[in-house]
């Protein structure tokens, strides 16, 4: 089925294999073979991550992908001790983080969008805010 904007979302939308596999069966994992990774899957996951909705096309995602001896040997220094076994035994951890700085990208990335690069975007319009106007974005200087 394909979905345009035009077409109001349900959830029915989702069959019910697609929903028990996203939410209703998902687990986390706490085991892992120990068959290698490849860059190809790493790329796929990627590409599906990069889909998810953002605002205004700026996504602050950063994946930090460990997959060597060394790196996952630097990385379990940070992990709580209830992690370390699984986390070492994972052939590929990826780090999910958010880069706090990521509107400073957006000149680059959507320049259509310059002026809209302030950090301190609102969580909701301020009572005198009038709908549809812009309250973070402010002139690029």
């Amino acid at each position: 089925m394909s979905l345009d904007s035009s077409t109001p979302f349900t959830a029915q939308q989702l069959d019910e294999v697609g929903r028990e596999l996203l939410f209703t069966g998902a687990r986390t994992a706490n085991a892992f073979s120990n068959e290698p990774v490849t860059d190809d899957e790493l790329a796929a996951i990627w590409d599906l991550a990069k889909w998810a909705p953002t605002g205004g096309n700026s996504s602050p995602l950063r994946i930090l992908f460990v997959r060597t001896e060394e790196g996952k040997a630097r990385l379990l220094e940070h992990i709580a001790d209830g992690n370390k076994d699984k986390t070492a035994s994972a052939p590929v951890v990826a780090v999910l983080a958010v880069d706090t700085q990521f509107h400073e990208h957006i000149p680059t990335l959507a320049p259509h969008a310059a002026r809209c690069k302030n950090p301190a975007l609102p969580t909701r319009l301020p009572p005198t805010q009038p709908v549809g106007s812009t309250p973070h974005c402010r002139p690029v200087t």
